[in-house]
C-alpha cells in the first residue's frame, strides 16, 4: 500500500494532474493542488489550497557557508519542483514520541519555506499572511510538521508560510571568528521574512500584512523579531504561544561555547568546528545539554516566584548589541504599534514536578512556598487557582516551576509593554485550559503544545490520539482557530485588549462562542509580579 502524499491532511486531499506554477521573484516553482474538506461543516471561503514545499531562501549552510550568516539564494532558472518537503535543520528530535509530529529529513539544503495558499499566482489577492516559526527549544523541531500545514488557514483566507532555521550549535553556538558569532538561527528567520516581503505577493499574500507566530521557542523567536532592528518593517503582527523571554549574554554563550569545544577536543574557532562532521557536533550538543539542561529545576521555589534574572538554555538567542540589542524584557517597548496576541496553556511544564519528588523530602508545596517567602494569603490563592491539582504535592510544585519558567516572564513583558499607551490597545492575552482526555499520569492536564492542533484546526490528525486523547472538542478548535484568523486578518482577535479591562480569553470546555464575556486571565501570576516588584523596592533590613 502506497504511503499518502505529504500534502494530504484530514482536511486537504491532493488532486491529480499538474500542480500550479508560480513565477515569483525568487524563481518559478511548481506545487500541489489540494481539495479542502471543511473540518467545521461551515461553508469554506476557499475550497482548495496549493502547497509549495522547500522553497530555498538561502544557500545551503554547508561547506564555505557553514557556521556563517545566511547567504541569500539567487534566482534560479526553469521551474523548480516544490511538491514534497525538503531537508530539515533538525537531525534528531527530542525523543521517539513528541507532542507535535516533527519529521527529520536528510540533506544540506535546509533553509527554505513551505508556502500554503488558496490563490497561487494571484498578485491582486493580497490576503493576510501567517509566518509560522516552529518550537523545539532552539535545538529541535521541524517546519514540515503536518500540524503546520496551512490548509485550514487557506480555507479561511490566510496565506501560511512555515520557515526553517538552524538549530542547536549550528544556529546558536558561540564561534568568535564567524561573521555571525551568535544568533545565526535568528538571522535565518530574518532572511526568511525578507523572502516573504519580496515574494509572497506572487503567492497571493500581502507583504504589508504579515503576522509572525510561533509556539514555545517559536513564540520566543516572535518576540525577539519584534524587537530586532533587522526585522523592523518585516512584520505587522505577533502571536506568541507558550513562548518566553530571552536574556542570555555573549558571555553566557561563550561559557557554553568554550565548554562545547573542550568536549569536542577542538579550538573554539570556525576552523575548529568545521573540522567536525555534523554527527560529531550533534553528539557534543547532546552531552552539552546534560551539563546545561534545557530546564534546570529545583525544589527551591524562590527561583520561580518572580521572573528569572537569567534563563537556563543550552542554546538560545543572545543579546549581542546588533541582531538583538537588548533582552526581550528590556526591549518590551519596541514595536508598540504592532498588535500582539500572547498566552499559553494552563499546565505547560507541570509534570516536571515528578523529577523533584526526592528533593521535596515529603514537604508540601505550601511549605516550600512559605520557605520561598510567599505570604500565606498568596499561597492560599495559589492552591485555589489550581483546584484540579489538589492533593498532588508533586504536581503543585511542578505548577509553581511551570509558571515561573513560562507565565511570569511573558506576563512581566506584557506589563512592561502595555505601559506604553500605543501598546496598551494592541495587546491581547489568552489562556488555554482544555485538558487532555488521556488518563493520568500521562493525561488529564493542559500541557505544553496542547493547543497547537486547535489553532491549526487539525484535530483529526491521528497523532493527536496519543497526546490530546479522544474525544477532542472540534467546537473549541472552531472558536480558537477563528480568533487566530481574525487577529491575522484584522490585527484584533475580537475581544478587548488586556490593558484596557484586565481581561483576556480563556479557552476551555465548553467552548465560549464568539462575543462571549471575557474572563480575568492570570490574576495569580500578575499578583505575584506585583509582590516581586514590592519586594525589590523594600529597603534592606
Amino acid at each position: 500500500m502506497c504511503a499518502p502524499h505529504p500534502a494530504s491532511t484530514p482536511i486537504a486531499l491532493p488532486q491529480a494532474g499538474a500542480g500550479p506554477v508560480v513565477d515569483a521573484p525568487c524563481g518559478a516553482v511548481r506545487g500541489v493542488w489540494r481539495r479542502i474538506i471543511s473540518a467545521t461543516g461551515s461553508p469554506a471561503r476557499f475550497s482548495r489550497s496549493a502547497a509549495f514545499y522547500a522553497i530555498p531562501f538561502a544557500e545551503p549552510p554547508s561547506g564555505p557557508h557553514r557556521f556563517l550568516a545566511p547567504v541569500r539564494r539567487g534566482r534560479w532558472g526553469g521551474v523548480r519542483e516544490a511538491t514534497r518537503p525538503g531537508p530539515t535543520p533538525q537531525r534528531r528530535p527530542f525523543g521517539e514520541v513528541t507532542a507535535i509530529p516533527e519529521p527529520s529529513l536528510p540533506g544540506d539544503d535546509v533553509l527554505g519555506v513551505n508556502v500554503f495558499t488558496p490563490v497561487p499566482g494571484d498578485t491582486a489577492a493580497r490576503l493576510p499572511v501567517l509566518v509560522w516559526v516552529h518550537g523545539g527549544g532552539f535545538y529541535a523541531g521541524s517546519p514540515s510538521s503536518p500540524y503546520y500545514d496551512g490548509a485550514a488557514f487557506n480555507r479561511d483566507g490566510v496565506v501560511t508560510v512555515s520557515v526553517s532555521y538552524r538549530l542547536g550549535f549550528d544556529g546558536f553556538g558561540w564561534i568568535p571568528d564567524s561573521d555571525a558569532p551568535v544568533n545565526r538561527g535568528v538571522l535565518d528567520q530574518v532572511l526568511a521574512l525578507e523572502w516573504v516581503r519580496e515574494n509572497i505577493a506572487a503567492f497571493g499574500g500581502d507583504p504589508g500584512r504579515v503576522t509572525v507566530g510561533g509556539q514555545s521557542a517559536g513564540g520566543a523567536s516572535a518576540l525577539v523579531l519584534l524587537s530586532s532592528p533587522r526585522a523592523r518593517g518585516l512584520l505587522h503582527g505577533v502571536i506568541c504561544q507558550s513562548g518566553g523571554t530571552t536574556a542570555a549574554t555573549v558571555a553566557d554563550a561563550r561559557v557554553i561555547g568554550e565548554r562545547a569545544a573542550q568536549l569536542a577536543g577542538v579550538a573554539p574557532s570556525l576552523d575548529g568546528w568545521r573540522s567536525l562532521d555534523a554527527v560529531r557536533v550533534l553528539d557534543v550538543s547532546e552531552q552539552l545539554g546534560r551539563e546545561f539542561p534545557l530546564f534546570d529545576v529545583s525544589a527551591d521555589l524562590s527561583r520561580y516566584t518572580r521572573p528569572p534574572r537569567a534563563i537556563s538554555r543550552t542554546f538560545m538567542p543572545v543579546v549581542d548589541g546588533d541582531v538583538i540589542p537588548a533582552s526581550t524584557l528590556d526591549a518590551a517597548g519596541t514595536g508598540a504599534d504592532v498588535p500582539v496576541l500572547c498566552g499559553g496553556v494552563r499546565h505547560e511544564l507541570t509534570p516536571i514536578g515528578g523529577a523533584l519528588a526526592g528533593e521535596m523530602a515529603g514537604r508540601s508545596a505550601a511549605e516550600l512556598l512559605a520557605q520561598a517567602g510567599m505570604s500565606p494569603a498568596r499561597i492560599e490563592q495559589f492552591t485555589t487557582t489550581y483546584p484540579e491539582l489538589a492533593g498532588d504535592e508533586v504536581l503543585l510544585v511542578g505548577q509553581v516551576i511551570s509558571n515561573g519558567l513560562f507565565r511570569l516572564p511573558v506576563l512581566a513583558w506584557v506589563r512592561q509593554r502595555t505601559s506604553a499607551p500605543a501598546a496598551a490597545t494592541r495587546t491581547w492575552l489568552y489562556d488555554f485550559s482544555w485538558c487532555s482526555s488521556l488518563p493520568a499520569p500521562e493525561g488529564g492536564l493542559s500541557t505544553h503544545c496542547m493547543e497547537v492542533p486547535f489553532v491549526f484546526d487539525c484535530l483529526a490528525h491521528p497523532h493527536a490520539d496519543d497526546v490530546q486523547g479522544s474525544p477532542r472538542p472540534q467546537s473549541l478548535a472552531d472558536v480558537m482557530h477563528a480568533d487566530w484568523v481574525r487577529f491575522i486578518r484584522d490585527g484584533d482577535p475580537g475581544w478587548q485588549p488586556w490593558a484596557r479591562t484586565g481581561t483576556g480569553r480563556r479557552y476551555g470546555v465548553p467552548a465560549a462562542p464568539a462575543g462571549a464575556v471575557d474572563e480575568v486571565v492570570y490574576p495569580l501570576e500578575f499578583a505575584m509580579l506585583e509582590d516581586a516588584e514590592t519586594a525589590e523596592q523594600e529597603p534592606e533590613p
